[in-house]
Formats: structure tokens, sequence, C-alpha cells
């Protein structure tokens, strides 16, 4: 099942700012869009294959510091930008809630993502 990285109003106004204002990067961040040429990463991470994820994170670094943007199709401003920890941290939220449940395989999942986090 494909997740969908929608956020919430306070997320999204975060998440707007633009990672270039800081000057604490020398470099210009790269972006990808989250339709037509997300990453690999994003694409392991998107589908919760977190052992497929923590792998590409390894082989691929560059793919951690690349932001996944969203633009509204009209108007092109963005929805939301996030970088792939990001997206892995609210997945951690979704597990551990579930979690709750004594369920071991989210219980599992969530050990998963905190591997993944550590390498991100």
């Amino acid at each position: 099942t494909e997740v969908s990285f929608h956020t919430s109003n306070r997320s999204t106004m975060a998440s707007n700012a633009h990672p270039a204002a800081s000057s604490s990067s020398p470099r210009t961040p790269k972006e990808v869009d989250y339709y037509l040429n997300p990453t690999e990463l994003f694409r392991w991470i998107n589908y919760r294959r977190w052992d497929g994820a923590r792998a590409r994170a390894q082989s691929h670094p560059d793919e951690c510091d690349t932001w996944i943007v969203s633009r509204h199709t009209n108007d092109g401003r963005i929805l939301w930008r996030h970088l792939p920890l990001h997206l892995v941290c609210m997945q951690l939220e979704a597990a551990t809630v579930v979690s709750d449940s004594d369920d071991p395989n989210t219980a599992q999942s969530a050990r998963q993502i905190e591997s993944l986090i550590d390498v991100l």
C-alpha cells in the first residue's frame, strides 16, 4: 500500500521554510519532485520497506539529504518539503501509536525504522 505524505497545515507551514535560507550550507540543496522524480530512497520509505531503505541510504548517502517536494498542480507553490529523515520520523510516530496494541509486527517495524534513522 502506497502512503501519501500529505501533512497538516501546521506541518506544511513549517516545511515551507526553504533550506537554502540557512547560511550554514555552502551548496544548493538538492530537491526532487514527489510525483515526477522521487529518489529510490524515498520509494523504499514510501512503501515501508525498511531494510531496503537502510541499504539504499548506505549505498547512496546523497539521497539522505535530498529534499522531496510536493507542489500544487495549478500554481507550483510548495505544499510540503521533507528530507527522508522527516518522512521516516512520521512513520515511526505512526508505528509507535499502533504498537500500543502489542502487535509484534508493528513493534518489529518500529525497531526497523529506528535502525534506519541511525543511518539517515
